[in-house]
């Protein structure tokens, strides 16, 4: 098993038994240990969506973005938990970020037009 993987699993291992804080101690002792940005992308995500679960909207919004910037320019795949993630970017973060975030996206659904569904009410 390859070190992102590892702790991935290890992450959501500590979330199942309610062990939020270890797995996000877990993931930023090893966050800068890989190589590869998509990694370090998706596990800064993971970590804001530990701190969305304990509450903590606004840790939640800075590690989104954190994890979205890293990627910002390259192609991503939609996913089930962006409009989710836009919504508590624009309610937990500056106007500037938040329109900044919504313009990114929108114009992703040129290439994929699942990206409509961060904009459905």
């Amino acid at each position: 098993m390859d070190k992102y993987n590892f702790i991935v699993y290890k992450a959501l291992f500590f979330e199942l038994f309610m062990m939020k804080k270890k797995a996000i101690d877990l993931i930023l002792s090893n966050l800068y240990k890989l190589n590869d940005k998509r990694e370090i992308s998706s596990l800064l995500i993971n970590l804001g969506m530990i701190y969305n679960k304990l509450g903590e909207k606004k840790k939640a919004s800075e590690y989104f973005i954190k994890g979205l910037s890293l990627v910002e320019k390259e192609k991503l795949d939609y996913h089930s938990d962006f409009p989710k993630i836009l919504r508590i970017i624009s309610e937990n973060s500056t106007i500037e970020d938040s329109k900044h975030w919504e313009r990114n996206f929108r114009k992703r659904i040129k290439d994929d037009k699942k990206f409509s569904k961060c904009f459905k009410v």
